[in-house]
């Protein structure tokens, strides 16, 4: 269960209240209002208006937060919506991660980010403000796609170091990542179009992995011959997806981008 570290305290609480994570809900739950306009840069706070709202997680419950909670994070943590992004671990290193504060109402609040899984949070946040600041629909083709090639990354480094948290985290805040690549497609890929080749410089990417993968399952002592064959064997699969997923230099250059700097 991931906690959103939100602590709630009363005018006439004697200590402070305990986290309140957000609500595990449907895809299906009712629409929200807010105040950003698709392609409008987020110049004003985008409140939300409706009771709550649904932020969906590819491969994974959503976050739902209630309006109170919503707009809390949207009053203390304008880096999250800045019309001028920053890459989101430079956003979240900016962010402050960490806020007290008395609302409205006289009551004692924080919300903090400043654990792994608040930075898990805090990338997601980042990701759905992104997607709103884009506003195309055109990008959800695309942004499906670079989620999915980050994650066959991160799922061959995890099985490579035999799992643990790192990749457990990554897994949410690929979202970020992928979200902020797209900004950058925006802004400079998209004028390239599909003319510019990549299949050398592909081919020599999926190289180097295969031989990473080798590398690594022939010299290691913690997993058994039986089990490295079978590493062998799902590791080739998800490299021959990766193949087919990368079509273009932005795809490649995000790749190489994503594992070099996160692996």
């Amino acid at each position: 269960m991931r906690f959103l570290a939100y602590v709630l305290s009363g005018l006439l609480a004697a200590c402070q209240a305990p986290s309140i994570q957000p609500t595990k809900g449907s895809t299906t739950a009712g629409t929200t209002k807010e105040a950003v306009k698709p392609g409008v840069p987020a110049v004003k706070p985008p409140y939300l208006v409706a009771d709550s709202v649904v932020i969906s997680i590819p491969g994974d419950s959503p976050y739902v937060y209630t309006a109170e909670e919503f707009n809390d994070i949207v009053n203390n943590f304008p880096t999250l919506y800045d019309s001028f992004p920053e890459h989101p671990d430079i956003s979240y290193a900016q962010s402050g991660q960490f806020r007290s504060f008395v609302d409205s109402m006289g009551r004692e609040k924080t919300i903090s980010f400043s654990s792994e899984v608040g930075k898990d949070q805090y990338h997601v946040l980042y990701a759905y403000f992104l997607k709103k600041l884009h506003g195309e629909a055109v990008l959800n083709g695309k942004r499906d796609t670079l989620v999915s090639i980050y994650r066959h990354v991160n799922r061959i480094f995890g099985e490579l170091k035999g799992g643990g948290t790192y990749f457990g985290h990554q897994y949410y805040r690929i979202l970020g990542y992928a979200e902020w690549g797209l900004h950058q497609y925006k802004y400079y890929y998209e004028a390239l179009g599909s003319k510019y080749s990549i299949a050398g410089q592909k081919r020599l990417y999926l190289a180097l992995l295969r031989r990473k993968i080798d590398d690594e399952l022939s010299t290691s002592y913690d997993i058994t011959t039986e089990n490295k064959a079978t590493l062998r064997k799902q590791m080739a699969q998800t490299v021959a997806e990766l193949d087919s997923l990368i079509t273009d230099i932005f795809y490649l250059d995000k790749t190489t981008e994503f594992q070099y700097s996160s692996y």
